[in-house]
């Protein structure tokens, strides 16, 4: 009898391109989210999409792809406060068991907002970008 994959089975993928908007203070944040299947459409993406936020002050980003042979989650915080960006939007990645996933996120705005600010706002970013884009059946990637 065959089994079923356990990835599979546990996670999803985001079945559509996905948008949020927020405002806190004097900080305006915006997030788009992609199903991703490859780090070259991870590369291209975030390429593109970094060019669109050129005048952000901030453009962290998060992904997270199937295992082959060893899990693959990256991001990066993109002149925030380390660990803040990055880390609220992995943890929304992980609570929503979803994988094929890029956020990439934007904080327009001058000066330095507390990390707790930054902590919330990205938070809420990506719980609201994952919601909006919905669940499909999880794919592996193609590499």
């Amino acid at each position: 009898m065959i089994q079923p994959d356990p990835i599979s089975a546990k996670f999803g993928s985001p079945a559509r391109v996905s948008a949020a908007k927020m405002v806190l203070g004097a900080y305006h944040f915006e997030a788009l989210l992609f199903p991703v299947y490859s780090m070259e459409e991870v590369n291209e993406v975030r390429k593109r999409t970094e060019a669109q936020f050129s005048k952000a002050d901030a453009v962290p980003y998060v992904y997270a792809l199937p295992p082959c042979d060893r899990p693959l989650a990256r991001f990066g915080d993109h002149r925030e406060v380390p660990q803040t960006a990055s880390k609220a939007m992995l943890q929304e990645i992980e609570k929503a068991k979803i994988l094929n996933v890029l956020i990439i996120a934007a904080r327009f705005g001058s000066g330095s907002p507390r990390p707790n600010l930054l902590l919330q706002a990205y938070a809420k970013l990506a719980q609201d970008a994952i919601a909006t884009a919905g669940r499909a059946p999880l794919t592996r990637r193609h590499d």
